[in-house]
């Protein structure tokens, strides 16, 4: 008797999938109302660096570098718990206003000396902190003016 339930149960489903798809049936009943949507939540500002602004340090691992802090309030520790920041260093390639992610280096030539730039950030709640090194830590010289953009995104 299982032999026979099985085989007609087996013919029945193979039978079932043959011929075209059938029309939709009816929409569903409305779901109960969700969330409001919010979707990503950003600010885009400029930071402009002058070189006179930027301060020489002494890490506690013995690095030097120079930095400069910028207060954010918008830089809440909600935002920093729950939130991401990027900051790109914007500049003028001829007509055209291009930007690069950070952390960044490029090399540069001063007199005939070849040496690269090293351009970070790091943030914690309200502040906003840039670092600047250069390949032969000669802390007299200072990068030209600088803007950076700066992304919150939560």
């Amino acid at each position: 008797m299982k032999k026979v339930l099985f085989s007609v149960l087996a013919v029945l489903f193979l039978a079932a999938c043959e011929g075209p798809i059938g029309p939709a049936g009816p929409p569903g009943r409305p779901g109960p109302p969700g969330e409001p949507g919010g979707g990503a939540i950003w600010l885009v500002f400029d930071i402009n660096v002058e070189p006179e602004d930027w301060r020489h340090i002494q890490a506690p691992w013995g690095e030097d570098y120079l930095h400069i802090f910028f207060s954010v309030p918008e830089l809440t520790r909600e935002f920093y718990d729950n939130g991401a920041v990027m900051v790109f260093y914007e500049w003028l390639d001829g007509a055209t206003l291009r930007q690069r992610p950070l952390p960044f280096s490029r090399p540069i030539n001063d007199a005939g000396v070849l040496l690269t730039e090293y351009f970070d950030f790091d943030y914690s709640p309200g502040i906003v902190q840039f670092s600047y090194r250069i390949t032969d830590f000669n802390f007299l010289w200072r990068p030209e003016p600088i803007t950076f953009r700066v992304l919150f995104l939560w």
